[in-house]
């Protein structure tokens, strides 16, 4: 953390079918089979053939027909099929999420009230919980209050997302509000899972419960998630949603070679895994804490993440691995840079959150 002193869709109800009745084109009353054909042309037979049909996300005819798409076939759908010959369903078809300039993907910054003061942080993944509510995942270190000591003594209030066309990544100072309201609140939230180290402490103490990981649970009368993570280049619309480096499909473990991170301070970037280091360690110490997770190494010139990147997406191709965690210079003369990425495999398996993207 870096600090600083009703959803909409395409479709179509029964009722609003009534307005399309005229563009349909009138077929014969019966099948041979004993099936019926629906008269699309009147506004009652359509009203009656659909009142106890829910869940249409798409709505049309063609020669004649009429085709609705459905997430999923009820047994009501099923029963329509059967009773009318010219009605064709297709199942598989999803409410569609509005695209909106507050429409929340990984990478973009967000804001939160630390005590009297503040502190920005980004997203690292929107999606869905296992009800179908929107979140979005990030790091758990910015849900606490946490003292120049490292002590936590409380938690972090969620504030509004960050305006994108003023923060860092944008050659901006950042820290400006959106003003498109209060992203939500936090949900599961975990920054280690022990006391502050020492330095005194066996090594052995670390956990794989020491993870770095929260949930933002979205207030959807204000945003909406929307799968992906942002490149930075649509930055000055403070629109991030419209331009994605990629969709996210899954969530998986890291592989060896390149990885590229989103964040509000350093943007679009990318290093490579180290391996070497790795093969070594499961933890490390951010900030008096274990972390789970892996490390990246990247130029100096160029870092993989710098403060206020935590909580950033890390991946690879189409696949969730991490979040920012921590990280800084390396100390062995070759002005490299070290990360450390809070493995989101391992965070989701401790902290039982179950997450869609």
């Amino acid at each position: 953390m870096q600090k600083k002193l009703v959803q909409s869709s395409l479709a179509l109800t029964a009722a609003a079918a009534l307005s399309l009745g005229s563009a349909f084109v009138a077929s014969p009353a019966m099948a041979d089979n004993g099936s019926q054909k629906l008269d699309v042309q009147s506004d009652a037979q359509v009203q009656k053939a659909l009142s106890d049909v829910e869940g249409v996300n798409a709505y049309g005819a063609k020669g004649g027909q009429l085709n609705i798409g459905v997430e999923k076939k009820t047994s009501e759908i099923k029963d329509l099929e059967k009773k009318y010959e010219n009605i064709n369903v297709t199942d598989g078809v999803k409410e569609l999420k509005r695209h909106a300039k507050n429409d929340v993907v990984g990478g973009a910054g967000y804001l939160a009230t630390v005590g009297e003061g503040a502190g920005a942080c980004s997203t690292g993944f929107s999606g869905w919980d296992g009800d179908g509510n929107p979140v979005v995942l990030t790091a758990g270190h910015c849900s606490k209050i946490i003292e120049e000591s490292g002590e936590i003594t409380g938690d972090s209030t969620v504030d509004e997302t960050e305006e994108p066309k003023s923060a860092p990544a944008n050659g901006g100072d950042g820290f400006q509000r959106s003003d498109s309201g209060v992203l939500g609140e936090w949900g599961f939230h975990s920054y280690g899972s022990g006391d502050l180290l020492d330095g005194t402490e066996s090594p052995d103490t670390a956990k794989d419960s020491d993870i770095d990981f929260a949930v933002i649970k979205v207030d959807e009368s204000k945003y909406a998630a929307k799968n992906g993570v942002t490149d930075w280049t649509s930055a000055d619309s403070n629109d991030l949603s419209s331009s994605l480096e990629t969709d996210i499909t899954k969530v998986g473990a890291h592989k060896d070679g390149t990885v590229q991170k989103s964040g509000r301070t350093t943007g679009l970037t990318e290093g490579e895994v180290d391996s070497e280091y790795n093969d070594k360690f499961d933890y490390a110490n951010v900030g008096g804490y274990w972390v789970h997770g892996f490390g990246v190494t990247s130029p100096g010139s160029d870092p993989f993440s710098a403060p206020g990147d935590s909580g950033g997406a890390v991946f690879q191709g189409d696949t969730a691995v991490g979040v920012i965690s921590g990280g800084g210079p390396l100390d062995d003369g070759s002005n490299r840079q070290f990360g450390w990425v809070a493995d989101l495999d391992n965070s989701l398996a401790q902290s039982g959150v179950d997450f869609q993207p």
